[in-house]
């Protein structure tokens, strides 16, 4: 289970970064991090997520806990797209 949390957030930050224009070196300097420690996030399938960072994730995408976490944000993009073309 916390396979597919890890995916979530890898597949969430993209999706978010995008949206907000971020590149990962811009989302380090917001987090206070090195683009090392970002890059790592988004490339490492097996990145164990700290609290610390989760949450500072939370306020840069001005978002809650759950849905960086749980949330398909793609998928529910994709039916958003779809249902605004109909």
């Amino acid at each position: 289970m916390a396979d597919n949390y890890r995916g979530n957030i890898r597949s969430n930050l993209g999706l978010l970064c995008y949206a907000y224009g971020l590149t990962q070196s811009k989302l380090a300097e917001k987090m206070g991090m090195s683009q090392a420690g970002v890059s790592k996030m988004f490339s490492n399938p097996n990145y164990g997520f700290a609290i610390k960072p989760l949450v500072k994730l939370t306020e840069v995408f001005n978002t809650d806990l759950e849905t960086l976490v749980k949330a398909d944000l793609i998928g529910e993009l994709k039916i958003r797209i779809t249902k605004s073309k109909n």
